[in-house]
């Protein structure tokens, strides 16, 4: 699953081992609370007994919330990504309703390219307080090897590519057995060259696979894929494999969250840096994120204690980073790493909106449908063109909504 574990609530929710475990007692939830700041651990005084469930996949919520409701002890507050199952649950208000906290959030140094992304009206039931953003793992001694050229804009990026591929080294890694990964790359083309709110309309529903935009971003994955650029084995190779490619050399590059750090045996060997756009294109700046925050069962028993605590991490989170408070550690994963971070925090300096990966937002239906296509199209065999691509999506979304 790639879900986002936070800090804050691994550290206030020691005790949570799983769904069926409760924090043992008031004081391991302040022992932890009070080191943090006395905020927190005022608002977690009241959360004594309370039964926490941390790392909800979108997919499980709707029978989580089922059971929650007939469970004599239901759980109360929950770590969680975002997503369509929680946007949906959330819109059947079974979840409390956060909405009064999200002035505050988007005050604050929690992913302000989130705020201004999704208004609160279709996920008042989640507060944003984490990000774990996309870019490009690549190896180490390959680039080294070759120079390390700068590759901040695309056209310096195609010639890194081409040097690669003279190499016999492949230039991108990827494995679409699962889809996603070819998807991350359409939706990479459309940030880079059509911007943040365009990128985002289309995922959401509110602009077509394929318009003008669409299909120029889909044009360049094809011509991408027709000069040998992706993996030869794509279709049929898994996301591990693709990231195993670039561990040992034997690929440049892969597109992946930073979430996959923890997949590689050595990460010492591989670096991360953003995906490179062409001057003049792609604004506003838009970026993949998965985003990860709390929940709060419209169910809850003791609603006011859990609001508290999330309210407490969102004004925590306002305040200036630093090495051991808050900032970068309660904004990224930390087992990430410092470096890996830091790259991910110059990423969000400059973006304005970010969202999840394609598969966290559309239907269900469509990202199964579409792993077929996304295979087929990066097949090196495959002469589909970027307006085929983006026309056949379309179809896709269309068949999974009626």
């Amino acid at each position: 699953m790639r879900i986002a574990a936070r800090a804050l609530l691994v550290c206030i929710c020691v005790a949570a081992i799983s769904c069926t475990k409760t924090l043992a007692t008031q004081g391991d939830v302040l022992s932890v609370a009070q080191k943090r700041d006395p905020g927190l651990a005022q608002a977690a005084s009241g959360l004594q007994g309370m039964s926490l469930q941390q790392d909800v996949a979108p997919e499980h919520w709707s029978l989580m919330m089922v059971n929650d409701a007939t469970s004599p002890r239901p759980h109360e507050l929950y770590s969680v990504e975002w997503g369509q199952e929680l946007s949906s649950v959330a819109k059947n208000g079974r979840l409390a309703d956060l909405g009064r906290l999200w002035p505050r959030a988007a005050a604050s140094r929690v992913l302000p390219g989130f705020v201004a992304s999704v208004t609160p009206s279709p996920a008042q039931g989640f507060i944003p307080a984490a990000v774990s953003t996309w870019g490009l793992f690549y190896n180490r001694a390959l680039y080294q090897e070759m120079g390390s050229p700068p590759v901040g804009d695309m056209k310096a990026f195609v010639t890194l590519l081409d040097a690669a591929k003279a190499r016999g080294v492949v230039p991108i890694a990827l494995g679409t057995s699962f889809g996603w990964p070819g998807a991350a790359w359409f939706s990479y083309m459309d940030l880079r060259l059509n911007g943040g709110r365009t990128a985002w309309e289309r995922v959401m529903g509110k602009r077509p696979f394929d318009d003008k935009s669409g299909i120029a971003a889909a044009d360049v994955l094809a011509q991408w894929r027709n000069a040998g650029y992706f993996s030869s084995d794509a279709r049929g190779a898994t996301m591990q494999e693709s990231l195993n490619a670039v561990e040992t050399g034997r690929a440049l590059f892969v597109l992946m969250g930073a979430f996959a750090s923890q997949h590689f045996g050595d990460l010492s060997k591989v670096g991360f840096m953003e995906v490179p756009s062409w001057k003049g294109k792609g604004e506003p700046r838009g970026e993949i994120a998965e985003l990860s925050g709390f929940a709060i069962a419209a169910s809850s028993a003791h609603p006011e204690p859990a609001l508290a605590l999330v309210d407490a991490y969102v004004m925590a989170a306002s305040k200036p980073p630093s090495a051991e408070g808050y900032g970068l550690p309660m904004r990224f994963r930390p087992e990430e790493g410092p470096e890996l971070t830091a790259v991910e925090s110059r990423i969000l300096a400059k973006t304005r909106w970010v969202f999840p990966s394609e598969d966290r937002i559309m239907p269900p239906q469509f990202v199964q449908d579409s792993i077929a296509v996304w295979t087929s199209f990066f097949s090196p065999q495959s002469h589909t063109g970027g307006a085929e691509l983006v026309s056949a999506l379309r179809a896709l979304r269309e068949k999974s909504v009626k």
